[in-house]
């Protein structure tokens, strides 16, 4: 059986708001029911933040033949929908995106299903892949942060209880994390135009440090002494965004000066953009937490989930897609 650990994560007082996401998560619940045809109805109960329903993954639409039934929330930043769908044998979606451009971005769970007829019966197959998001890469100073027990003591303590020295210690774990993340960024830009010298991409790289260095940081270290506050955590979010912003002229500056010409220029911004967007829809995936409820004609006989009867279960988080897939996989018999 797959763990789930739910980790919605809100504002803490870290810095930078996009090595550590600042708050959002959201609950899918899903029920699929397979009928004897292979074909099968689909239930997806979602709840959880708005921003991240709206502005993350992909969620089932109107446009993707979902009919959708939404009930008021408790709070007014707060969804509750309920989604479904008939899917005819072998038309199961394989994400919820309905435009070329969302489903490069989306998380995709191919699924499968299929019909075997055996002397002792007749078997249901179910397969689902729920495919990786690339992480390790956008995580690795952060990790190695982590593993030394001083380092990590001060990402789990509230900042304006660390010393001044310690505050100080915390921002640059931030910055470093952050320029390693914006690297991969730029990493995205070079491979799009493999034309050009590679002295051109190192340029526009090493623009990445350059655009951290020009960030205020005193301001920053007064932000992380006060107290929790909501004006505090505002401008929190707002010193974060002014320390992206700062990285992203220096990088324009420097895509600029290297003079790649309008087409390599739309190129590398484009592959840029798109890393971006991918990240930032892996991130909020990250920490939201999945239940998958399936029922199959006949018993189950086999599965990787925790079955009774006709029914199977699954229940993980979006960290279990990091760097790797996650099967689900089930088979029941209809005995002659």
């Amino acid at each position: 059986m797959l763990s789930k650990t739910m980790n919605c994560r809100t504002t803490t007082g870290a810095l930078f708001a996009a090595a550590i996401a600042l708050g959002g998560c959201l609950d899918r619940d899903e029920k699929i029911v397979v009928k004897s045809d292979g074909s099968a109805d689909i239930t997806v109960h979602i709840t959880g933040d708005t921003s991240d329903y709206e502005h993350g993954d992909a969620m089932p639409s109107e446009a993707g033949g979902w009919v959708l039934t939404t009930k008021p929330a408790d709070k007014a930043d707060k969804v509750d929908v309920t989604a479904r769908l008939t899917a005819a044998a072998g038309k199961f979606p394989a994400s919820y995106a309905t435009t070329p451009g969302a489903a490069s971005l989306s998380l995709r769970m191919p699924t499968e299903i299929w019909i075997e007829d055996r002397p002792d019966g007749r078997y249901y197959q179910f397969k689902r892949i729920y495919q990786r998001r690339a992480d390790a890469r956008y995580t690795l100073v952060k990790r190695e942060a982590e593993r030394d027990p001083k380092r990590a003591k001060l990402l789990e303590t509230p900042p304006e209880k660390l010393t001044p020295g310690e505050r100080a210690q915390l921002l640059a774990e931030f910055r470093d994390a952050e320029i390693e993340k914006q690297h991969q960024f730029v990493y995205a830009g070079i491979a799009a135009v493999p034309d050009r010298p590679q002295d051109t991409g190192l340029r526009i790289l090493r623009a990445v440090a350059k655009g951290a260095d020009a960030f205020n940081l005193e301001r920053a270290l007064e932000l992380l002494a006060r107290p929790p506050s909501p004006d505090r955590d505002a401008a929190i979010e707002q010193a974060a965004k002014d320390f992206l912003a700062g990285i992203d002229a220096a990088v324009n500056t420097a895509i600029i000066a290297e003079k790649l010409g309008a087409k390599d220029e739309a190129a590398f911004r484009e592959a840029m953009a798109h890393e971006r967007s991918m990240r930032e829809v892996t991130e909020d995936i990250g920490d939201e937490s999945f239940k998958v409820e399936l029922i199959l004609p006949g018993e189950i006989v086999a599965s990787n989930g925790t079955a009774s009867g006709n029914a199977v279960t699954w229940s993980f988080d979006g960290y279990a897609l990091m760097d790797r897939d996650q099967p689900l996989m089930a088979t029941s018999r209809v005995r002659k």
